[in-house]
């Protein structure tokens, strides 16, 4: 019989060791230590001693083991090896034993935190290059500026944020508990350093649990599960089907702007189809459509949001507009007028219309004036009878 229990962070060394020994007295003995989990075996209660000692490997060394001589000192002193993880080397002793503490002098413990303190600061170097790498993708991608590729990317999060607003969200709370548990462990193996220096020893049974930071990982956590399981009913609930042939959702189709033929298919059975994605923001609607009307060839993309309120579909206009196929930019779309619609707006092929809730982009094969006025007044008329 197993149990997995949370632990403290790896700054949490006295925490961690009362942790354990705890547990031993209620019958759980420490089997393995993961990153965020320990998994504990059934056992007769009983009085244990742990004591973790880091490993201080050199900079960009692989090898976190502790030296062999060093781990056989301690058996001989009577602490028996259990697990390791990272850094952390967990020892245990029967309480009473004569099993002597790892360390005397409390300033050379300290010395010990050089490496768990470098890792928690190097911690930050892969998210800090991941963040610069894709803003220099996004400038060289677009041809753009930095500032421009700023606000590319801050409309490619608002698109995703409505096309897939559980997925962006556990993103979001993934990279603050990253940072803030970061943060925390920096701050508190720091201080446990000055300490350590000023020659206090380290309390092996600490009475402070962290309930603040405590109280907020488990949020975290909670909030990270909730948003996994939407993220999956969101997978599961998404239809992908061929395009029909008449259609009461709020897109187009091309036999409804009077074009007539065989559907051409990009690639096996790639085009004419639609998405349909439940999200929690809004409904989505994601189409393909493409035409050979004898020597002609039509297509038409696109991808509607109905939101739950006309504010919401109002403030994703100029995110369609950013990251259009051919815009790119809000200075590039020209406003129209158009009745029975609240905006829209044109740039080469691109279209972006705006009704209440409702908000959709396309991008329509036809470069005649009569074929793109239609496209607009057709959405129009649909959308005066399909939206509520």
């Amino acid at each position: 019989m197993r149990r997995y229990l949370i632990h403290p962070g790896d700054y949490a060394i006295g925490e961690n060791e009362k942790c354990y020994g705890d547990m031993a007295a209620k019958g759980w003995k420490l089997r393995r230590r993961g990153a965020f989990l320990s998994s504990f075996e059934r056992c007769e209660p009983q009085q244990l001693r742990y004591r973790i000692e880091l490993a201080s490997p050199a900079l960009f060394d692989d090898d976190l083991t502790l030296p062999e001589e060093q781990r056989a000192l301690y058996e001989e002193s009577g602490w028996q090896f259990v697990t390791r993880c990272g850094l952390v080397n967990v020892f245990c002793a029967p309480a009473g034993s004569d099993a002597p503490e790892f360390y005397s002098d409390p300033v050379s413990q300290a010395a010990t935190l050089k490496a768990l303190r470098r890792s928690y600061l190097l911690s930050w170097l892969p998210v800090t290059l991941s963040c610069l790498l894709l803003l220099l993708f996004a400038a060289g991608m677009r041809d753009d500026s930095f500032s421009q590729a700023l606000t590319a990317l801050k409309a490619q999060w608002t698109l995703e944020l409505a096309r897939n607003t559980a997925m962006m969200l556990l993103l979001c709370l993934l990279v603050v508990w990253g940072i803030v548990s970061n943060l925390y462990g920096a701050i508190h193996t720091m201080r446990l350093c000055r300490r350590l220096k000023k020659g206090h020893p380290l309390d092996h049974a600490p009475s402070g649990r962290h309930l603040p930071y405590r109280l907020f990982a488990a949020l975290c956590w909670l909030g990270m599960l909730c948003m996994l399981l939407l993220m999956l009913w969101q997978w599961k609930q998404t239809q992908h089907t061929a395009l029909p042939a008449q259609s009461d959702d709020p897109y187009l189709l091309l036999q409804e702007l009077g074009f007539e033929g065989e559907p051409h298919y990009w690639s096996g059975d790639e085009g004419n189809d639609v998405s349909q994605i439940p999200s929690l923001a809004a409904r989505v609607w994601d189409t393909r459509q493409s035409m050979t009307c004898g020597d002609d060839f039509v297509w038409l993309y696109q991808e509607v949001f109905l939101f739950s309120s006309p504010q919401r579909a109002r403030d994703i206009v100029p995110a369609l507009m950013v990251s259009s196929t051919f815009g790119q930019s809000q200075e590039a779309f020209t406003p129209l007028s158009v009745e029975g619609l609240d905006g829209a707006w044109q740039s080469g092929l691109d279209f972006v219309a705006l009704k209440g809730n409702c908000v959709s982009y396309l991008t329509f094969s036809e470069y005649e004036g009569e074929s793109q006025a239609l496209l607009l007044e057709t959405l129009s008329q649909k959308w005066a009878k399909v939206l509520p």
